[in-house]
């Protein structure tokens, strides 16, 4: 019984590892778009007309590496890396995984949770007569970007150091 524990703590050990390269690519990838839009922030209406055509994709590229690295870190990292560290979460809905998750201090807050969840979903939608909703969720997720990629090298640090022991 011993060695199907340990077989399925490796076998977890290494899905997180590939989640957390996965989580490193998209990071890497919003720096890079945050780094192209920066001369142009913030946006309003009229800059978001102005847009070029690589402007346009380097903000696509931006929300969706935003949502892409928010649901892997909070759908694939946080249940793995509970798993890590021998909590019970079959059971648990997503807000009580990050109550969960608040209370052994991985989050602050579950609100700043919410809020990236919330951004992500806000900008994802399209809104073409609605320049000025454009840029405001726009700005927002540039914003909230930076404060997820200091949460997941933070975080990503905490799993290298209880994946080390």
């Amino acid at each position: 019984m011993n060695d199907v524990l340990t077989n399925e703590h490796n076998q977890t050990r290494t899905i997180l590892e590939s989640m957390i390269d996965v989580c490193n690519v998209h990071a890497n990838r919003i720096q890079m778009a945050n780094e192209l839009l920066k001369e142009h922030t913030p946006f309003d209406a009229q800059k978001i007309k102005e847009m070029t055509p690589l402007e346009l994709g380097m903000s696509d590229l931006l929300i969706h590496r935003f949502s892409k690295l928010q649901d892997t870190i909070g759908d694939k990292i946080f249940p793995l890396y509970l798993t890590i560290l021998g909590e019970n979460i079959q059971q648990l809905s997503f807000i009580d995984r990050l109550n969960l998750l608040e209370k052994l201090g991985i989050l602050s807050s579950t609100e700043q949770w919410r809020m990236y969840r919330f951004a992500r979903n806000a900008a994802t939608h399209e809104y073409p007569d609605k320049m000025e909703l454009m840029a405001e969720n726009l700005n927002r997720i540039i914003a909230l970007s930076i404060e997820l990629i200091n949460f997941w090298l933070h975080f990503k640090n905490q799993i290298h150091e209880r994946l080390s022991k």
